[in-house]
């Protein structure tokens, strides 16, 4: 499945959310779509107890795996008592 954001009539992110073929991992992988960097940042959920639906294998319970999930960084810069986000 996949997402698409639009800011100003123009694409500004983008959501890819892949389930695995035994249904219990999750990936979504999200992207700032802002020139001049377009990193693609991968987060990995597994299925955590709860009913699993019929109707739609993405309805359920899910856990963050941070062992497996990339790693967000973020750096601010001050200027003037205003914090800026860097790279983002």
């Amino acid at each position: 499945m996949q997402e698409d954001g639009y800011s100003s009539g123009k694409l500004s992110t983008k959501y890819v959310w892949q389930l695995s073929p035994d249904g219990k991992t999750l990936t979504v992988t999200s992207q700032l779509v802002s020139p001049p960097e377009s990193k693609k940042i991968a987060s990995v959920y597994e299925r955590s107890g709860g009913d699993v639906s019929n109707n739609d294998p993405f309805i359920g319970f899910w856990k963050r795996n941070w062992n497996k999930s990339d790693v967000r960084i973020a750096t601010f810069s001050s200027k003037g008592g205003v914090l800026t986000p860097n790279g983002l």
